[in-house]
């Protein structure tokens, strides 16, 4: 079970009747030889029949990455920041199907913030925004939903491939937000490795971690039934429209394209230039490093194409597969770097 949502003890306790509990596995400890990341291949199936509404929350096969530190502090739950997310179905999606999605799960210290892939994080609320410009979109080949990543309908134990690798995509700072907070020079960036889609995905900018030390933020943590039930609508997710917003100044290049997954919603989505998006631009970085990172991804969009090998291939079974819909190809002139941004996922009548 993995993920970033929570619920209270007493809202668990209120309830009539409930499933809860992590199942864990150990794993053999590296040789020292070995210092940052991780690759793992989960099998994606529907964990039953029939999606039994929005208090149901699980994850399949996953994991927790977080600071190795001796300071015992860390384990308190103030001191709480984490790489996680997997595949799975969230109390918060908007479009579930039996079929999972995949989330990333960055959380921020305590958790303050988490953010789930560019553009979505904790709650719906743009005028303070928790998470919501944590990661930023790497490839030019994977559209990302506001709701996660969908895999092909009907997938049934195939293999989803992804891992976490550091790279020193910006620099360290020592100041962050003009306060003296460190930021470090490596961003967790999410590669993936599936049937139709292989390689750097996304990644989680350094400022996401350190900018809450920096704002010193006040922190708190806020029937099962096998059918699946009648609920509410799906709501839409939205994003800025103002014209000075950082969504629309200095804006898109080239849209708006629309997608159609197979949960049922119509995503929406733009053109950016990389180094305009607006996860960079609430990254606490210049111009100037805006510029330099533009010239990095790039040679990365040259060169890191998304049918290449990238993750060591499973010794078993076969790979997953994203659903076609979220597998894009840039506008003519725009196939180096330059990214698809979603700003709007609804339901599709």
């Amino acid at each position: 079970m993995n993920g970033v949502s929570g619920e209270s003890e007493k809202s668990l306790i209120d309830r009539e009747k409930f499933v809860t509990g992590y199942t864990r596995v150990g794993i053999e400890e590296g040789d020292g030889s070995y210092n940052a990341g991780f690759s793992i291949y989960s099998a994606a199936y529907p964990l039953l029949q029939e999606y039994p509404g929005h208090e149901f929350q699980s994850g399949l096969f996953g994991s927790w990455m977080y600071a190795d530190s001796e300071d015992p502090k860390v384990e308190d739950v103030w001191f709480y920041s984490t790489l996680e997310g997997g595949l799975g179905w969230w109390r918060d999606t908007e479009f579930p199907t039996e079929t999972p999605k995949f989330i990333m799960g960055a959380v921020a210290l305590g958790f303050c913030a988490w953010a789930n892939g560019p553009g979505a994080g904790k709650g719906r609320d743009w005028s303070n925004p928790a998470g919501h410009y944590g990661v930023a979109q790497l490839s030019p080949n994977l559209l990302w939903p506001s709701d996660g990543v969908n895999l092909k309908q009907g997938t049934c134990g195939e293999l989803f491939g992804y891992g976490y690798l550091p790279l020193p995509l910006t620099h360290a700072k020592t100041t962050t937000a003009g306060v003296a907070v460190p930021t470090g020079d490596q961003s967790w960036t999410l590669f993936m490795n599936t049937a139709n889609f292989k390689g750097p995905a996304t990644f989680v900018l350094p400022y996401f971690y350190s900018g809450p030390s920096a704002d010193k933020p006040e922190f708190g943590l806020d029937t099962v039934d096998f059918g699946r039930p009648e609920e509410a609508p799906p709501q839409t997710y939205v994003t800025p429209e103002e014209a000075d917003s950082c969504w629309k100044t200095p804006g898109p290049v080239a849209g708006p394209f629309t997608a159609r997954p197979g949960d049922g919603s119509e995503v929406t989505y733009y053109w950016y230039r990389f180094a305009d998006q607006p996860a960079l631009l609430n990254a606490d970085l210049s111009d100037e490093e805006r510029e330099e990172l533009q010239t990095k991804v790039e040679k990365i969009h040259r060169h890191w194409t998304k049918d290449r090998e990238y993750l060591a291939p499973p010794a078993v079974g076969t790979l997953a597969e994203i659903d076609p819909e979220l597998i894009v190809t840039p506008p003519a002139g725009l196939e180096i770097g330059y990214v698809p941004i979603a700003t709007k996922q609804r339901e599709l009548k």
